[in-house]
């Protein structure tokens, strides 16, 4: 069975993206100035985002079935991914009223792309994987010195925990000592005038 590596897949979403993105910035009359050539770059870093955590959670899926695997992805990021791009989205329109040029092109460029973004990387991406996707996925690991730190940095981790919860915890003995020893104090007022002038008392313990 024909297979692709998850990593081209990603390549060709993202690639697919930026240049539906950019091909429809020259449809409404964009020109490749500094701003224009500012922004088209900035498409690369915000258009890997949402393939990059459905790529991630297709890996992270036990089963072995490509549309299983799928279907995990979705359940897992597919509303974070959603709001992520709503905000962003929203972030955009947020823009567009200004006066500004140049904000003006900031907001349709973010409204654009992260539509575009979204709709490739949650149908076209899935579906790339639902028919092409890896299969045999390995377990994800750690080289073995970053595990062995990890290891030693959570085992210190755990040991602070102890030391705090014996530093702070009573022992059974006391709180029965405690329990049943009686301890009387006999109270003595003695009134005692303050810098107003008004008098309050203290209590003083009777040995």
């Amino acid at each position: 069975m024909v297979y692709f590596n998850f990593s081209v897949l990603a390549i060709l979403t993202v690639a697919s993206i930026i240049l539906v993105t950019v091909a429809i910035l020259l449809l409404i009359g964009w020109e490749l100035n500094i701003l224009e050539s500012v922004v088209v770059t900035l498409s690369i870093g915000l258009s890997v985002d949402f393939t990059l955590h459905y790529g991630i959670m297709y890996t992270l899926a036990i089963d072995t079935d490509r549309e299983k695997c799928v279907t995990y992805s979705l359940s897992s990021v597919g509303s974070p991914v959603s709001m992520a791009a709503l905000t962003t989205a929203i972030a955009g329109v947020c823009l567009l009223p200004s006066r500004v040029l140049a904000y003006i092109q900031i907001g349709m460029f973010l409204c654009i792309l992260m539509a575009i973004s979204w709709i490739f990387s949650t149908i076209f991406f899935q579906a790339l994987l639902a028919t092409l996707g890896p299969e045999h996925k390995k377990t994800f690991q750690l080289p073995p010195k970053v595990q062995d730190f990890v290891d030693k940095y959570l085992s210190l981790g755990q040991a602070q925990v102890n030391n705090q919860k014996q530093a702070y915890t009573l022992s059974e003995s006391v709180l029965s000592q405690v329990s049943n020893s009686s301890i009387s104090f006999k109270m003595a007022e003695s009134p005692m005038k303050s810098t107003n002038g008004t008098l309050f008392t203290t209590t003083q313990p009777k040995e």
